[in-house]
């Protein structure tokens, strides 16, 4: 375990020099590294920046696109509960629209089912806190209530009694397909890929229904777009080399394990991090004292939590078969036409899959990255790609852009 303090003003290019660092030096000892993060902007530019985020590329023996690079060397993914997450807060914000087709997406539609005396907790399974709009008072990382909205018996009850929730059931649908792709641990590899990519070949054929013009809050956040298609190549790389399970240690669940220990042994502030990084260190300890405790004495007592985690992770286990190439194209196929049909029944305008790279989010970064780009994709040196690599990262908004652009032109003169 490592700890390191930091003013918080670091950039995406500090957290590419850590992690080539980190890569490094396990990779001396013969441990391959692999990151998550939860969407925070700056872990997210740099993956975005590792993979290539925005060149679009065709895989033609399995017929779909990506906007990144499927075999990039330090492969990254963000973490899904938050992805779960954020999508169910998107839904929750009273300020969005979110329509699809010839209807709209809205969280009333689910606390009508709470409203309706026909029904009780038992039929849905929900209460008022899992539905919650109020943002002061909300707990917006609250997972156990994005997988109770997200259950066979709340979309049962939109479908045949919420007139006009078509639209509801289709964005809760693509919850849960996050869910099925990366976080159950009941799923085999090749229905992963089939629900992770119906979850991206529906909204981008939502965005394509909307035009690409359309007001922000009509759609999902770009960070929410952007993580599923790296996580949605990322999960592809790992079925077709066979390791479709190691989705589900591939998040950063375990951090965050770890700062609700360091937070239950303070004295109060809720999840505010209430103690500096000396005192962080020494609360460390006493949280490794306590699960070293636990591990003793497990044989005489556990927690149900803990019986809990263990039984979830004795599937990790279960020998996984590494699927072939044709079978990953018939279920990414059969992805693709799912998601047709849901928006024909939403009755959308447009049900072509809309090409990832109209919608890339138009950053400074971006369009640097892209003039750049037009002028050496084809050269086949790889000390200029290093150089590359230098000059994308920078999040100085084009500060002395010129000067460092006239310093490597000079640097590929000389070499």
């Amino acid at each position: 375990m490592g700890a390191f303090g930091t003013d918080n003003s670091y950039t995406s290019k500090d957290v590419i020099n850590r992690w080539n660092f980190i890569t490094k030096e396990l990779a001396s000892e013969g441990i391959t590294a692999k990151f998550s993060s939860d969407g925070d902007p700056r872990l997210l530019g740099a993956m975005k920046f590792l993979s290539s985020f925005g060149r679009k590329t065709f895989i033609d023996d399995l017929n779909i696109s990506l906007v990144c690079d499927l075999d990039c060397e330090m492969k990254c993914m963000q973490d899904n509960i938050h992805l779960a997450n954020k999508l169910k807060n998107r839904l929750f914000d009273s300020a969005n629209n979110l329509e699809i087709g010839d209807f709209c997406a809205t969280i009333n539609h689910v606390r009508m089912i709470l409203d309706d005396s026909n029904y009780t907790s038992n039929d849905h399974l929900l209460n008022s806190s899992d539905v919650n709009t109020n943002d002061s008072t909300r707990d917006k990382m609250n997972f156990e209530s994005t997988k109770k909205i997200c259950t066979d018996e709340v979309i049962n009850i939109l479908s045949e009694n919420i007139e006009g929730s078509q639209g509801t059931v289709a964005y809760i649908k693509i919850i849960r397909s996050i869910l099925k792709a990366y976080i159950d641990v009941d799923v085999d590899p090749i229905t992963r890929l089939y629900h992770a990519y119906f979850a991206v070949s529906f909204v981008r054929r939502w965005k394509s229904d909307l035009d690409y013009d359309v007001n922000e809050n009509n759609f999902v956040t770009s960070n929410i777009w952007t993580c599923m298609e790296l996580n949605f190549a990322s999960l592809l790389n790992l079925v077709l080399k066979g390791q479709g399970d190691m989705v589900l240690i591939w998040n950063s669940q375990s951090c965050e394990e770890l700062f609700r220990s360091l937070r239950s042994i303070s004295s109060f502030g809720l999840t505010e991090i209430n103690f500096n990084l000396l005192e962080g260190l020494e609360k460390i300890n006493r949280v490794h004292k306590i699960q070293v405790l636990s591990h003793e004495l497990k044989n005489i007592f556990q927690l149900p939590e803990n019986l809990k985690k263990k039984s979830d992770r004795s599937v990790l286990n279960i020998k996984v078969e590494q699927p072939s190439r044709e079978d990953c194209k018939m279920v990414l196929e059969k992805a693709s036409n799912d998601a047709l049909e849901l928006c024909k029944r939403l009755k959308m305008k447009k049900y072509s899959e809309c090409d990832p790279s109209k919608y890339l989010n138009s950053t400074q970064t971006s369009r640097r990255k892209t003039n750049v780009l037009s002028n050496i994709e084809n050269d086949e040196d790889t000390s200029i790609v290093k150089v590359k690599n230098m000059f994308f990262v920078d999040d100085d908004s084009g500060k002395n852009l010129k000067l460092r652009l006239k310093m490597y032109l000079i640097f590929f003169l000389k070499f």
